[in-house]
């Protein structure tokens, strides 16, 4: 491989095509009676394998296989669920340890072990994607009816049933965790499972939005004389409904929460800090891909804060794959859920309690 296609930094959009478009074509050449079906798509097949070396890039960086594992598991679910065999997959993967294997690359070694030992790992996974709705849980019934009403096009009834709950004391955070946040999980199964599509789970993020909203004047009632909180999503993180959650959470708490929401760049990040002088920064990192953003982030923050001290707590399903994660992207704590988010944030200034 040459130098301009070395392997990419997680940052380098440019090496990644370059990188996927080498695969795609040794892909072709080990897959001859593939070419056909790949040339129909080729486009599709080229984002998948960016998707791939994205992947392996940030298994990389953060020296974590666990990452990597997750990504290929979590992509052999979604191709089983499309009726597309475990060789699809696999045949990709080859094509990019064979590229990469090619590279003069420093690091050229450990991304062939790693995607050897993710390919390992693919084998004995298991394509079965467990509910997200737990049915222990007391307030599954009201999970699942909120989802099949959803589902049906209801909306006016779904957002009552959550309403009237709240109305009659289910506490906020309960709603938020054990309906709304399971719920949001499912949908995202359901659409790797191939059940329901991306238009749908959009549908039902945007009702959790509006039913949080329509909470709000809950929220927004207390008193907010206490610690400052700001949170948002790092950039290219679009995933802001449990950022908004941990902010809401907080606020009901006594807290001054807020909220950047998606996909914020690192220098309104700096410049909320500087303004609002927080006492906690919450960053959201859903996709692995955004595992070295955030890292990058928390340095930013700690280099504009100078000898001012700002705990930065982060959550996202990375962290949930890799619990000592939160450490080596320099946080000072993660949370796997919003409660125990706010939770976290309580501990590190002392005092309160999550409503």
């Amino acid at each position: 491989m040459s130098d301009e296609t070395a392997l990419p930094g997680t940052g380098a959009a440019q090496g990644f095509g370059q990188l996927a478009e080498r695969a795609v074509h040794r892909l072709y050449e080990r897959s001859p009676e593939s070419r056909q079906f790949i040339s129909s798509s080729y486009q599709a097949c080229l984002e998948d394998m960016e998707h791939h070396a994205r992947a392996l890039a940030v298994a990389l960086e953060t020296g974590e296989q666990r990452l990597l594992d997750d990504y290929a598991t979590w992509a052999k679910a979604l191709l089983a669920h499309r009726g597309l065999p475990d060789s699809c997959l696999v045949g990709a993967l080859l094509a990019l340890q064979e590229t990469v294997a090619e590279s003069q690359d420093p690091a050229a070694d450990r991304a062939v072990a790693m995607l050897q030992a993710a390919l390992a790992r693919l084998a004995e996974a298991d394509p079965t994607i467990p509910p997200s709705i737990d049915p222990s849980d007391d307030l599954a019934p009201m999970a699942a009816r909120y989802l099949e009403l959803l589902l049906a096009g209801d909306r006016p009834e779904a957002m009552r049933l959550v309403l009237d709950a709240a109305s009659e004391g289910i506490a906020i955070r309960d709603l938020y965790d054990r309906v709304l946040r399971a719920v949001q999980h499912e949908v995202g199964r359901l659409w790797q499972s191939g059940r329901v599509s991306v238009a749908m789970e959009h549908y039902i993020t945007g009702v959790n939005q509006v039913l949080m909203a329509r909470l709000y004047p809950v929220v927004a009632d207390r008193p907010s004389a206490g610690p400052k909180f700001v949170g948002a999503c790092v950039g290219g993180e679009r995933h802001e409904l449990g950022i908004r959650m941990v902010c809401d959470l907080l606020q009901l708490e006594g807290w001054d929460a807020v909220c950047l929401g998606a996909d914020t760049p690192v220098d309104a990040i700096v410049a909320a800090l500087a303004e609002h002088k927080p006492a906690v920064l919450g960053l959201s990192a859903t996709l692995g891909f955004n595992v070295p953003q955030t890292r990058r982030f928390i340095e930013a923050v700690r280099a504009a804060a100078g000898e001012t001290r700002v705990h930065v707590i982060v959550g996202g399903r990375p962290f949930d794959v890799v619990p000592d994660l939160w450490r080596r992207v320099g946080a000072d704590g993660y949370a796997p859920s919003a409660s125990a988010a706010a939770e976290w944030a309580r501990s590190l200034v002392g005092g309160g309690q999550v409503a």
